[in-house]
């Protein structure tokens, strides 16, 4: 038998502070974490493999952080912020044997590549201004960079030849 399912534990900090009468900061930090495993299914791309029922293992962090500066005045307000969200997982691939296959032409293993890490980092800054005749100027601009480092897997983890295709 197999334990399907997974734990989540989450913990943060935050901090909220008004030092002057127009002026808030604000920051937080959240990590998540899950462990566990779910049923996968794995796809097989040859005739006669449609697909395989597997476990997918899961050993995951997210790290959530957000800052940020409010000024509110009569005539004129302001918002910065940052945000920033950073995944990390600690398994890279899933690899898994096909019980039922037998020599050559089957196919012996497959394999399917896992999230990557990946991280976001977002700026902001929101304006606003009093006009006359109780009229508003309102405009922002925001800045948000993605990325994503993996290494590509190979093909095939299989060697031999399936149906006159060399997978070697």
């Amino acid at each position: 038998p197999f334990n399907l399912g997974f734990t989540r534990k989450t913990a943060g900090l935050s901090f909220d502070a008004t030092p002057a009468a127009h002026l808030r900061l604000y920051a937080s930090y959240t990590r998540d974490q899950k462990k566990g495993a779910r049923p996968f299914g794995g796809a097989a791309s040859f005739p006669g493999f449609a697909a395989v029922e597997t476990i997918e293992p899961i050993d995951y962090k997210t790290h959530h952080v957000t800052a940020g500066m409010q000024w509110a005045g009569e005539k004129f307000q302001a918002n910065l912020s940052y945000a920033g969200s950073f995944f990390r997982n600690a398994i890279d691939t899933l690899t898994w044997d096909y019980p039922l296959a037998v020599d050559p032409p089957f196919l012996q293993r497959g394999r399917m590549d896992l999230y990557p890490d990946n991280n976001l980092h977002n700026l902001k800054l929101d304006v606003s201004a009093a006009l006359p005749l109780r009229g508003l100027l309102r405009g922002g601009v925001s800045v948000t960079r993605m990325t994503q480092n993996d290494d590509l897997i190979a093909p095939t983890v299989n060697s031999g030849v399936v149906g006159g295709v060399d997978l070697a």
